[in-house]
């Protein structure tokens, strides 16, 4: 499921559109008694695993949440489109009780406070 703003904010000439994208890994979620290694795990990870998938990647946060009803790793960072606008995005890793559930968020750098 994905939500997109229907007005882009520019940096640069480059149109950015604000979106949040709900989905699920195809791996299964670990064993309930594993979850925070789980979790830990992932922020652990994330720097060197997304700076692979992402143009001038700049890892800015990452942390478990436990304030919720369910546990995530909360992970920020920012990137480079390829038209070279900066954004900023925002990545919680869910465990489900099948599955692991991934919400992203992303925007342009320079509207992340709004």
């Amino acid at each position: 499921m994905a939500f997109t703003n229907v007005t882009p904010d520019v940096d640069s000439g480059a149109q950015v559109f604000a979106s949040a994208v709900v989905g699920f890994e195809a791996s299964l979620a670990p064993p309930l008694k594993q979850v925070q290694g789980y979790l830990e795990s992932t922020v652990a990870r994330a720097p060197a695993t997304l700076a692979g998938q992402f143009i001038g990647f700049e890892f800015v946060a990452g942390a478990v949440d436990r304030g919720g009803r369910a546990p995530m790793a909360v992970l920020e960072f920012r990137f480079r489109t390829s038209t070279g606008a900066q954004v900023r995005a925002l990545r919680a890793i869910v465990p489900g009780r099948a599955r692991v559930f991934v919400v992203a968020f992303s925007t342009l750098d320079a509207a992340w406070p709004a």
